[in-house]
C-alpha cells in the first residue's frame, strides 16, 4: 500500500477514535451534570421536615425541583464549580376531578410535584423581584433601564423531575430494539403506492412512538410519527412497502399482506378506532415519508386521556398502538376525570411562554426558560419521547409540515407564535434533555406495593414562610 494513501487512513481512523473521545466525554459531563442536580434536589427534599411526606416502605410520591446554576453554560465544561442551588421544589401525585373544584379558586386542583415545584418558584420570583425593585439587585435581577427586571448573566434555570411527566413524554417503548433491528425500519416511497377507494369522507391516519426504533431519522422526518391527515374523495393513494410482510412488519396505517387487509381508522367525533377494509382505508401525506415499526413492540402507558375535541385519540389496539402520541391530554385520576392538563402539556406551554406566568411578565424584561430537564434516575426514559412532548410537537403541525425552521436554537416569531400573537420574544426553547443515573428514595415499586401519598410538599427560598 502507498505510504500516502497508508497515511491518510491512518489519520482517518485517529480522527474516528478522536470523535468517539469527544462524545464519551460529553456524555460523561452529562451525566455528571443530571447527578449534580439530581443529588441537590434529593439532598433538599430529605432536608424537609417529614410533615407531607409518604409513609415509609407504605407510600411513594415523586418529586421535582428547579436549580439555579451561576456561570453554566450548555455544551461546556459543567463541574462542580459552577456554583448552583435549588430555589423550589415540589411533591405529589394527586389531581382533583371536576365536581371537587372550587369555583372561588381556593382549592389546588392540580397537585402534581412539577406543578408543586413550578409554583413555588413563582413565589421564590415575587420575592427576588421585590429585592430588586426595593435595592436595586437581587440574587438572580438586576433593574433594567426601562423600569423592569432583568436576569443576570450567567444565570440559568434548570428543571429536574423524579419521573417522566405524565402524559406524552410518559409514552415510552417498553422493548427497546436492537442493532439487529434497524433494517427492519424501512420507508414508503410515493411510486410504490397502490390505488384505493373511500367510501368515507373522513379518515385519520393515528400514528405510533416510532422512537424505539434506533433509528437515527433526520430532523426533516421527526414529523412522521406526529403525522395526521385527513382524507375526502373516492380515490386516494396509500404508500405501500412490497417486502413489507417478508421482513414482518406494519406502517403505521396498520397495512398487512393482502390489499383488503384491515387498516385502523380513527373517528374523530366519536374519539374511538375502529377497523376498516382495505377500500375504507386511510392515508398519509404523500410528503411525509413515515417509518414503519415492527408489530411485536409495546409501550408504557399512560392513564393520561386525549381531549375529546381533538382529531387525535388513542386507538386503544394491542401493543405500541394502543395510543396516539402529540395529544393533548388531560391528568390521569382515579374514579372521576380531572380537567387539568398533564405535565406533558404544561411543559410545553413553558416552553413557549416560559415559566414566570402572566402577571410577573409585566415585570420581566424577557421570559424565564428552562436550560435543561433532567429526569431521574431508576424508571422509564426516553430522550426522543420527552423531546417530542416539549419540542417536536411545537414546531409541527398535524400534517407533519414545520412550522419554523429548527436549525436556531430558538425560533422567534414562528407560525406557533404568529398564531397565538405572541411578542417575538416568545418562541420554541431547545432545553437540554438527560437523565440523572440516582433514583429517588420514595418512587413507586415496579410491583405496586405502596400506595401514594395523599400529601403534597411545596418549598420555596424565600425568607419569609
Amino acid at each position: 500500500m502507498p505510504y500516502g494513501l497508508y497515511g491518510m487512513l491512518k489519520k482517518m481512523e485517529q480522527s474516528t477514535d478522536i470523535n468517539k473521545s469527544a462524545k464519551s466525554v460529553e456524555s460523561d459531563m452529562d451525566t455528571n451534570f443530571a447527578n449534580e442536580i439530581a443529588e441537590l434536589c434529593y439532598s433538599k427534599y430529605m432536608n424537609l421536615p417529614k410533615t407531607g411526606k409518604p409513609k415509609e416502605g407504605r407510600e411513594w410520591t415523586h418529586v421535582a425541583g428547579i436549580v439555579v446554576a451561576d456561570g453554566w453554560q450548555r455544551r461546556s465544561d459543567r463541574s462542580s464549580n459552577v456554583p448552583k442551588y435549588v430555589v423550589a421544589l415540589g411533591t405529589g401525585s394527586k389531581c382533583i376531578g371536576k365536581s371537587k373544584m372550587s369555583p372561588t379558586g381556593d382549592i389546588l386542583n392540580d397537585s402534581h410535584a412539577e406543578v408543586m415545584a413550578r409554583r413555588g418558584f413563582l413565589r421564590y420570583l415575587y420575592d427576588q423581584v421585590l429585592m430588586t425593585y426595593q435595592t436595586g439587585s437581587s440574587e438572580i435581577f438586576k433593574c433594567f433601564s426601562g423600569g423592569k427586571c432583568v436576569v443576570k448573566n450567567n444565570i440559568t434555570f434548570h428543571f429536574f423531575t423524579s419521573h417522566v411527566p405524565c402524559g406524552d413524554a410518559s409514552i415510552i417503548p417498553k422493548v427497546p430494539f436492537s442493532e439487529n433491528d434497524v433494517g427492519l425500519c424501512l420507508k414508503c416511497g410515493t411510486e410504490q403506492s397502490v390505488q384505493c377507494h373511500a367510501r368515507h369522507s373522513t379518515c385519520l391516519c393515528v400514528s405510533a412512538p416510532t422512537e424505539h426504533l434506533n433509528c437515527n431519522f433526520s430532523r426533516g422526518n421527526a414529523a412522521s410519527e406526529m403525522a395526521v391527515q385527513t382524507m375526502q374523495g373516492e380515490e386516494c393513494n396509500v404508500s405501500r412497502q412490497a417486502n413489507c410482510n417478508k421482513r414482518k412488519c406494519c406502517n403505521i396505517e396498520w397495512c398487512d399482506e393482502e390489499n383488503d387487509s384491515k387498516y385502523m381508522k380513527a373517528n374523530s367525533s366519536a374519539g374511538r378506532a375502529n377497523m376498516c377494509s382495505g377500500k375504507e382505508r386511510s392515508v398519509m401525506n404523500n410528503n411525509v415519508q413515515r417509518p414503519e415499526v415492527p408489530v411485536s413492540g409495546d409501550i408504557y402507558r399512560t392513564g393520561a386521556k386525549c381531549l375529546p375535541f381533538q382529531s387525535l385519540q388513542d386507538s386503544h389496539l394491542p401493543g405500541a398502538y394502543y395510543h396516539v402520541v402529540g395529544a393533548l391530554r388531560t391528568k390521569p385520576g382515579r374514579g372521576e376525570p380531572t380537567q387539568s392538563l398533564s405535565c406533558s402539556d404544561k411543559f410545553a406551554r413553558w416552553n413557549v411562554v416560559g415559566l414566570q406566568g402572566a402577571l410577573l411578565s409585566l415585570l420581566l424584561n424577557e421570559p424565564l426558560y428552562f436550560q435543561s430537564v433532567i429526569v431521574g434516575g431508576g424508571g422509564p426514559f426516553s430522550e426522543m419521547s420527552l423531546k417530542r412532548a416539549i419540542i417536536d410537537r411545537l414546531i409541527y403541525q398535524p400534517n407533519g409540515r414545520k412550522n419554523s425552521s429548527e436549525d436556531k436554537e430558538m425560533d422567534r416569531g414562528s407560525s406557533l407564535s404568529e398564531g397565538l400573537s405572541l411578542p417575538s420574544k416568545y418562541g420554541v426553547h431547545y432545553p437540554l434533555i438527560l437523565q440523572s443515573t440516582l433514583p429517588f428514595k420514595h418512587a413507586p415499586m415496579p410491583n405496586g406495593v405502596k400506595q401514594p401519598c395523599a400529601s403534597s410538599i411545596v418549598w420555596c427560598k424565600v425568607p419569609q414562610r
